[in-house]
């Protein structure tokens, strides 16, 4: 699920959603190449790369929207 108004993606993670925070200079690529934040889509999977905040959300640098989920 994305939230274009607070830059957030949220994710499943086993039992528990996971808040990963997007910024302007948060480098979106589609298996590998070029992409955006549009490519991010219900099913996808995502390679996020980041740190956590103060809040354990993470602040992506860098995610990879990969194939389809199975």
């Amino acid at each position: 699920m994305t939230d274009k108004n607070t830059s957030t993606i949220t994710l499943p993670k086993a039992n528990i959603h996971r808040a990963v925070v997007y910024t302007n200079d948060t480098k979106f690529t589609k298996r590998s190449k070029p992409g955006s934040l549009d490519d991010v889509k219900g099913g996808r999977r995502l390679i996020c790369l980041g740190k956590f905040d103060e809040k354990a959300r993470l602040v992506a640098t860098h995610i990879d929207v990969r194939t389809e989920t199975p």
